[in-house]
């Protein structure tokens, strides 16, 4: 592929002691992309989305 990247996952679990499940990440990217998100349900049904974002100045893996 020739460009340098950054792989990274993050795994968050919730209990119901947290109350309503709620997370917020943020990313910094080097280059264009799409990033995908992923959820299990507490049912076992998997949530998917992803969302491509575009990136103006580099500012990871420099």
């Amino acid at each position: 592929m020739g460009a340098w990247m950054c792989l990274t996952q993050a795994l968050l679990q919730f209990t119901a002691a947290a109350g309503t499940a709620e997370a917020a990440v943020r990313v910094r990217l080097s280059q264009s992309q799409t990033v995908h998100a992923l959820a299990r349900m507490k049912s076992g049904k998997l949530l998917a989305a992803s969302h491509a974002v575009t990136v103006a100045a580099s500012g990871c893996c420099m």
